[in-house]
Order: C-alpha cells, then sequence, then structure tokens
C-alpha cells in the first residue's frame, strides 16, 4: 500500500456521531478551553494517523482502521439503531455490541495519553532495573543516592527511545491486545437500554464511561470491578453493560427508563473523561452544572517500590490471542513496530 492513503481517521466512530446530529448531519463541539463551534460529524473528532501503521515493507497502512469499519462498526450498526429506538439488545447482537463498545473504550486521544502516562513512569525504573540486574550491579540501586543518580541516567536514556511515543504501533498492539482479552469477559455481561422522551445525554471523545467506578484510591484498570460501562447512543438513549456479579444493577435485561439522576451521573463523566471534546446535538444546552475544564484527566501517580528479589527475568509471554482477525493484524503490524510515522 502507498502513500496515498486515507490519513485522516475518527477517533469516535461516525456511528455514534450520527446519534448526535441534526437533519443537516451537524453537531455542537464544546473543547476543553471554552471554545465552541458547530460541525459536521465527517470532521468531527478526526486526528491525522491515528490508526495508520507501518507494515514489514516500510509501507503504512490502514489495515487497523479497515478492520475497525468492517468488523468492529459495521456489525454493530444493528444494535446501536436499535438502541437509539428505544428496542432492547437481542442475545445475536450482544458480541458485535460488545466489541464496538470496547473498541470505542480504547480508540481515544485519552487511552493514548494513558499509555504515554504509564510508559513514562514505569518506564525508566524497569529500564534501569534490568540494566542493574543484566551486570549484576543491582546492589547498587540499595544506596539512595546512587538510586537517584542512576535513575536519572536511565530516565535521560528512556526519553532517546520512548516507545509509547516514538512506536504508534506499539499503541495500535495495546489496543487490539485489550479488544481480544475483554470481550470474552464482556459477552457475559448483561446489556440494558436506558430510553428516555427528552433530549439530555451528551457524547465525548472518550465516549464509553465506567459508573460506580471509585479514583480515590488510585487507577484501577479500564475496566474497574464493580463498575457498570455507559455509552450514550442519542440524546435520549444510554447503554448500560453491568457484570453479573454487580448487585445494585441487578434486573432483567431490556429497556428501562431513563432517568434524570442516570442522566447527571453519565453526563458528569463523559464532560470530567474527555480528553478535548464533548459533542451535543445543536438543539441542546451544555448540560448543567457541570464544567469543561481546560486539562483533561490523568492517571493518579503510581507509587514504584523495589526489593532485592528484583532480577533479569524474561518478561512472560502475553496470552495467546483469541480472535482470528485480530491475530492476523498483530501478525501484520508486529513486523513494523519499530518504524515511525512523521505525519501529526
Amino acid at each position: 500500500m502507498g502513500a496515498n492513503i486515507k490519513r485522516r481517521q475518527h477517533t469516535v466512530a461516525q456511528l455514534l456521531l450520527q446519534g448526535f446530529a441534526d437533519e443537516r448531519g451537524h453537531v455542537i463541539e464544546s473543547r476543553r478551553g471554552g471554545e465552541e463551534h458547530r460541525t459536521n460529524v465527517k470532521n468531527a473528532s478526526v486526528n491525522t494517523n491515528f490508526y495508520t501503521t507501518t507494515l514489514e515493507d516500510g509501507n503504512p497502512s490502514t489495515v487497523v482502521e479497515d478492520w475497525l469499519a468492517d468488523e468492529i462498526e459495521g456489525p454493530a450498526v444493528g444494535p446501536i439503531a436499535a438502541a437509539r429506538h428505544g428496542h432492547p439488545i437481542e442475545p445475536h447482537h450482544v458480541e458485535a455490541l460488545v466489541k464496538f463498545v470496547i473498541s470505542s473504550l480504547l480508540r481515544t486521544r485519552l487511552v493514548q495519553g494513558q499509555l504515554m502516562q504509564i510508559g513514562d513512569a514505569v518506564g525508566p525504573p524497569l529500564l534501569l532495573q534490568r540494566a542493574m540486574a543484566a551486570s549484576n550491579e543491582s546492589h547498587r540501586l540499595r544506596d539512595p543516592i546512587e538510586h537517584e543518580r542512576l535513575l536519572r541516567i536511565a530516565e535521560a536514556a528512556y526519553e532517546r527511545i520512548r516507545p509509547t511515543v516514538n512506536n504508534p504501533n506499539a499503541q495500535l498492539r495495546v489496543i487490539l491486545r485489550k479488544i481480544d482479552e475483554l470481550t470474552p469477559r464482556l459477552v457475559e455481561w448483561r446489556w440494558d437500554v436506558h430510553a428516555g422522551k427528552n433530549a439530555s445525554l451528551v457524547l465525548g471523545d472518550a465516549p464509553v464511561s465506567a459508573l460506580g467506578r471509585d479514583d480515590r484510591e488510585g487507577w484501577n484498570g479500564i475496566v474497574p470491578d464493580g463498575s457498570a460501562l455507559v455509552l450514550p447512543v442519542s440524546p435520549t438513549a444510554l447503554l448500560v453493560g453491568v457484570a453479573p456479579t454487580t448487585v445494585r444493577f441487578m434486573r432483567s435485561a431490556g429497556v428501562s427508563p431513563l432517568t434524570s439522576e442516570l442522566v447527571d451521573a453519565v453526563n458528569s463523566l463523559t464532560v470530567s473523561g474527555a480528553s478535548m471534546s464533548v459533542f451535543r446535538h445543536p438543539k441542546m444546552r451544555f448540560p448543567r452544572n457541570i464544567e469543561l475544564g481546560p486539562n483533561p484527566p490523568l492517571l493518579p501517580d503510581p507509587t514504584i517500590t523495589w526489593s532485592d528479589n528484583d532480577d533479569a527475568a524474561a518478561d512472560p509471554l502475553p496470552p495467546p490471542l483469541q480472535d482470528p482477525l485480530i491475530r492476523e493484524l498483530m501478525r501484520q503490524i508486529v513486523a513494523g513496530s519499530h518504524a515511525q510515522t512523521s505525519d501529526e
């Protein structure tokens, strides 16, 4: 595949954005910093080369974006349309819906920033630990002054390689693995539709939120235990995914009323969790008493500890991929994983 490929790519699926658009295909975009404007869904949440990867032959490719369009978004049209019309999710639609929800959770600037933050936090200490263990000099880390000096050296070395920034393929591989990992788990969840009459929901550029999470004790993963996943699909319809063991959300799968309390909770999460933008129908106002501040959310600072047992043991192999299509995608993009894309 040559250079003439589509480089402007949606991080929020147009399928979602269309649910918040008027008859002209327009939405109102509110951005961090206070800017607000009307835009067409074709231009909303567009980033350059977000899914562009480099294959073994060195050429750029949109194989990941093509997979998202054909295998993730296409099969989700039916269940998303049903939810917008206040109809329940049929059992045969659950897997397609789950894959769409997971991809919408992961294919965002927010998750990209989190991957960079995690890499920057754990990368230098891990680099230092491996270097010291490989040279049989890990005892030097016991001296606090020497430890701090070596860590500064490791940070400088890590900045030169910084895999999550200089290697776009690495981020795509993480996203693909998480989709493969989470799909079997979330297929077992119950997926309800909450429908209302009044247009009240907004859509963020990180469209899926974890409802019921507790961030006060640090970050608890992409899908924290005990939380429900919520995805607004229109100003009047909300998808709610609940694990079978989440007692307080126990009820028969189907359609429930969209209460004002649920709207307020979801809109608050949507706005606070947005990386840059929140979208709404042109006839709607921005949610009351909710502020879209200037800064995107950050993960809590991690706590990193050392022990005398740290050694140069090889990294454990990741679990085998279950989805054959994801397995094939990984085969294609891993070979080109050290290439860089220059367009931003």
